[in-house]
């Protein structure tokens, strides 16, 4: 079933259970539900495609990160239940949260007059020309992540003066807006596992299969990605991404923001789930033969 069926299914109590729910979602008889908060290696990130317009300029695409202040995001998005990311590395044996930007206005600013955009009278960001820049930002058509694109346009508005058009997107559409790279920017959720390995997201081969939403094209990162996947000894590895972030601090293809955990709601009769650290949404099954039920039973004469 469809997101909101299921959560139907769960408030008339035909269900025992619901993945996935969003982290500000409370639409759930909660005296019935334990909602189980497991730590899965996730990230959203606006991810920015350099074929579009002002966002070939990477002093752009890093302006538009530093002027975003992460930690107001979560607070008034998410009342601080998610952690900031500050990378595609999330997970924390990695210890690689230095990150690849921060919380620097006037850096925003100096970077977009450089760029070619300033502020006009009417408070607008523009071109040389008079042009107003406006960032089409494409999103999911859910609750949460409309939220969180409106805090984006209220805080790049309030800093830069930006014109953001928000798009949401149908999830049946989602495919085919991220196969034809139909966005100027995409807000999106990637889960990148246990072991924290970016090629299939970042690698330029993967650009064509629309796992790249960043179309980030590096010959150098490329090589790095190659040498990671090909090392055993964590700690080379650990230095290998270090210079991979280094690249991606100078093209900044993407402005990283959190990583939540995934919500997993079950009967409070059902006992038994043990489980609190996943690779992917269904490990949470990984000793369902241990989740048990208790019944009453009525001996027959």
């Amino acid at each position: 079933p469809d997101t909101e069926s299921a959560q139907e299914a769960l408030r008339q109590g035909s269900a025992d259970g619901l993945a996935g729910l969003n982290t500000i979602s409370n639409g759930y008889n909660q005296s019935r539900f334990v909602k189980y908060d497991m730590a899965l290696p996730q990230y959203t990130a606006i991810f920015y495609n350099p074929t579009s317009g002002p966002l070939k300029n990477r002093a752009v695409r890093q302006a538009l990160s530093v002027a975003l202040q992460r930690q107001q995001l979560i607070t008034r998005v998410f009342g601080g239940a998610v952690n900031p990311a500050n990378s595609p590395f999330v997970t924390q044996d990695m210890k690689l949260q230095t990150g690849i930007s921060t919380y620097e206005p006037d850096r925003a600013k100096n970077l977009m007059a450089n760029a070619g955009y300033t502020k006009n009278d009417q408070g607008q960001l523009v071109d040389k020309e008079g042009k107003q820049f406006t960032l089409t930002l494409s999103v999911v058509e859910d609750d949460e992540q409309l939220q969180v694109a409106s805090e984006l346009e209220q805080q790049w508005s309030n800093e830069l003066g930006l014109t953001v058009a928000i798009v949401p997107v149908p999830s049946y559409r989602l495919a085919d807006i991220i196969a034809s790279h139909s966005y100027d920017a995409i807000l999106a959720t990637e889960v990148v596992g246990l072991d924290p390995d970016p090629y299939p997201y970042w690698h330029s081969s993967q650009t064509a299969n629309g796992r790249n939403l960043a179309l980030f094209q590096n010959r150098a990162a490329d090589q790095l990605m190659v040498l990671a996947r090909n090392t055993t000894d964590p700690v080379e590895r650990i230095n290998i991404y270090t210079k991979l972030l280094d690249i991606f601090k100078e093209e900044n293809p993407a402005t990283f923001l959190y990583s939540a955990p995934f919500h997993y709601l079950l009967h409070q009769d059902i006992k038994g789930l043990t489980v609190l650290v996943i690779n992917q949404p269904s490990d949470r099954f990984t000793n369902v033969n241990l989740w048990y039920k208790n019944t009453d039973h009525k001996w027959q004469k």
